[in-house]
């Protein structure tokens, strides 16, 4: 405890602390604040508040933004260095563990990180601030201090409206705490009991004021508020203000309080839904859903807003395209409220005409006119439908909707042309096309068509991907590939353009196409020849690991070209030997969830090249080799285990080194005791090699609990019992030793337990 607080005074002394703000390298900047926060979490809100430790680290950020990132020297090469979002993210981790010490500095630079250029810097500021607002028990005290969240009201009441506009995400976000109805706290009973205190807030004045100034906050804000996007994170906040802890032991006062706040709401959303945005309105009524579920009794005015709503026929039509089916009415199931829409659709096609098709345009512009405002596009399913089928029954009125607004319905053209194309006034969607890819606009939309559609014309998609590949537009190549994909099992049209488009993406390192092959591709990937799959193989070099989609798109070769694949996998590796450490790379997957299968039964192919591995006398071979050999053959292989005894009776220490690295690939099973003991007989005077065998059989995969080593080391030792009575001295004597060496492991690991459980004990206690 004496050492701790002399290195606590060296930390919390101004020479240190002032060598933080004077390094001039990020890296050095980084390990300096590691160590003050490591003494910062020991003495909390005991640090000196002479040293003004906000101000250090607010002079800090400023001048790691002016620093450029730097590689880590060490003795086997280059680290990725630290740069600024490295600086401001342990800051924050400061700045967290002071917000009560420090709650008017730390909550300034909180606001001032918030809407920081780096989003992860962002999304960790409003963390800290949500946890700075955050109704915190106390055990000891046995009590809940609201001065936080008093000090925080009063901070943002003092803004004016452009800094509260300017602060806005991280004003709702503490909002949004502040309406909880809960507390959070924890504490530990002994050294090895934590407890998590959770409940209902209890109802006083005091909460019930804080919960009536941060919805006039919310209101305050929503009357800035500039984006939907902005707005739909305020509505998201108020609703806070009308749920009921997650725990169902509250008390009725807090349920009465619940509901008044609810009544307040819905008071307020009364007053805006008039000038509101179809957006708004959705969130709103989807809300009130909530509201009659949540209270049985007592709702004031909700009929009256529900009227509101519902008078507005602009919204009763977005209603119909803008959502899902589950969220669209109280009375219809998902299953009800898709034939409803649907019938909605066609009255709506009927009614449109030439006459009308000003008006109409109108009302379609209205749906989409904050479309780029919205992040789930996927609700708009029913839109395109609609916009789908006005092209299949009135492709005159589509044609010229997309002659008079191409512009503003680009992201829906291709449900209007899909339409078209299969209407009557297919010619006419050919037009459009070779208009558009003759002046290079809407490649995208061009190449997905035939997707949609389910048919090729392979003339124009030749086109389209000459086009893109003049354009460098790679988003329509792999939409051709999309569109080829889609249809080959019926067309059998495409697979050599399928081909050349992979090349194409390839030259642009891009690779995505696995994405949309890799689930419907079978057709197509039986009929590529070995020239065809050497341009397939090209491409996945690219992908910076091997995951289950590539997986599937390389079980093909793996069942008729296991050398190749393996070959493949060696080109990886080569890449990855020429890349830096922070270019993520991953040569081989860890485990293979779909290759191992069609590989481990080619298991002479498999082994006798992936051995090759070893010819070359540098360590990532080796180690790569061994890890893919354990990865097919996770359980071990009866050929596995004779080829590796043959090279070990080579008495080639080369060889014997090969067999090295593939046991330590695995983790000590029994199943490598025979190799293990051809190893030892083999090899019965090396000290070094004997070595080897006890590291190698005493692995383990993850253990648990503080004796967790100790029960696996005793497994081992159960395990190599049976060696007692081998026919080979050699063996015996090894086994003996072998024991010995566990033995010794068994009494540090439990010594070592011992230790840091009454180490824990006493730091509990003191």
């Amino acid at each position: 405890e004496i050492e701790k607080i002399k290195q606590g005074k060296q930390v919390f002394d101004v020479v240190f602390l002032k060598s933080i703000v004077d390094s001039k390298v990020n890296n050095e900047i980084y390990e300096n604040l590691k160590i003050l926060l490591k003494y910062i979490e020991e003495f909390g809100d005991k640090t000196p508040k002479e040293l003004k430790i906000i101000e250090i680290v607010n002079n800090t950020l400023e001048k790691s933004k002016q620093l450029k990132k730097e590689p880590i020297k060490t003795a086997f090469g280059d680290l990725p260095g630290h740069d600024y979002a490295d600086i401001a993210e342990i800051c924050l981790d400061i700045l967290e563990r002071l917000r009560f010490a420090y709650p008017k500095e730390v909550f300034e630079t909180l606001s001032r990180l918030s809407i920081d250029e780096n989003d992860k810097i962002k999304k960790k500021s409003l963390d800290v601030a949500s946890k700075m607002a955050k109704y915190t028990f106390w055990p000891k005290e046995k009590k809940i201090y609201y001065h936080p969240q008093l000090f925080i009201l009063d901070e943002i009441e003092k803004l004016d409206d452009k800094n509260l506009l300017i602060y806005l995400s991280l004003l709702v976000k503490v909002s949004e705490e502040l309406l909880l109805p809960s507390f959070e706290g924890t504490s530990w009973s002994d050294h090895k009991t934590f407890t998590i205190h959770q409940g209902p807030l209890p109802v006083g004045d005091t909460v019930k004021k804080i919960r009536e100034r941060t919805i006039n906050i919310l209101e305050k804000l929503y009357s800035l508020a500039e984006t939907i996007s902005e707005k739909q994170q305020i509505l998201q906040a108020f609703e806070q203000a009308t749920h009921t802890p997650h725990t169902g032991d509250y008390t009725s006062e807090l349920e009465k309080m619940i509901l008044e706040n609810t009544n307040t709401l819905i008071s307020y959303y009364s007053s805006i839904v008039q000038k509101a945005d179809n957006e708004i309105l959705k969130i709103i009524e989807e809300q009130m859903h909530w509201f009659a579920k949540r209270f049985q009794k007592g709702l004031k005015n909700l009929k009256q807003l529900r009227l509101l709503i519902e008078e507005n026929a602009e919204y009763g039509m977005y209603k119909v395209f803008v959502g899902w089916d589950y969220r669209f009415s109280d009375e219809l199931d998902y299953h009800e409220a898709e034939k409803e829409r649907k019938q909605k659709i066609d009255e709506y096609i009927k009614q449109i005409t030439d006459k009308k098709f000003l008006q109409w345009r109108k009302k379609i512009l209205s749906i989409i006119k904050n479309y780029e405002q919205i992040e789930d596009r996927g609700q708009f399913q029913y839109f395109n439908i609609f916009l789908n089928e006005l092209g299949k029954q009135k492709p005159e009125i589509a044609l010229k909707l997309i002659l008079k607004n191409e512009k503003e319905l680009e992201p829906f053209l291709i449900h209007l042309i899909a339409g078209i194309w299969e209407s009557k006034q297919k010619e006419q969607a050919k037009k459009i096309l070779e208009n558009w890819i003759s002046n290079g606009k809407h490649l995208f939309t061009c190449a997905v068509l035939f997707e949609y559609v389910k048919e090729i014309d392979e003339p124009l998609l030749n086109k389209i991907y000459s086009k893109a590949r003049k354009q460098n537009d790679v988003s329509a190549l792999t939409k051709v590939i999309c569109s080829i994909v889609a249809n080959f099992e019926q067309s059998k049209i495409g697979k050599d353009l399928f081909v050349d488009s992979i090349k194409e993406l390839t030259k642009h390192k891009n690779y995505w196409w696995v994405n949309h092959v890799w689930f419907k591709g079978n057709s197509i990937l039986g009929v590529l020849n070995k020239n065809d799959w050497k341009t397939v193989l090209e491409s996945l070099l690219i992908a910076p690991n091997i995951d289950y989609h590539l997986e599937e798109i390389l079980s093909a070769v793996a069942q008729n070209s296991p050398k190749e694949l393996i070959g493949f996998f060696h080109e990886r590796m080569k890449i990855q030997a020429k890349k830096k450490r922070e270019e993520r790379y991953d040569a081989i997957p860890f485990d293979l969830h779909k290759l191992n299968e069609p590989l481990s039964q080619n298991v002479e192919v498999v082994i006798k090249e992936i051995l090759k591995w070893f010819k070359k006398e540098d360590w990532l071979s080796y180690w790569e080799g061994g890890h893919l050999l354990q990865a097919i053959f996770p359980a071990f292989h009866q050929e596995l285990e004779k080829q590796l005894i043959e090279l070990l009776r080579s008495k080639n220490k080369n060889k014997a080194k090969i067999v090295l690295y593939v046991l330590r690939s695995y983790k000590g099973e029994t199943f490598l005791h025979n190799v293990c003991k051809e190893f030892i007989k083999q090899y019965p005077k090396s000290k070094k090699c004997k070595q080897e065998m006890f590291t190698i059989l005493s692995q383990m995969g993850v253990v648990s609990g503080e004796y967790g080593f100790v029960e696996g080391y005793e497994r081992k030792k159960k395990e190599i019992q049976g060696w007692k009575q081998d026919k080979s001295k050699v063996i015996q004597s090894f086994a003996r030793q072998y024991e010995n060496y566990l033995s010794k492991r068994i009494d540090y690991e439990k010594k070592r337990a011992d230790e840091d459980i009454e180490i824990r004990k006493r730091e509990f206690e003191g």
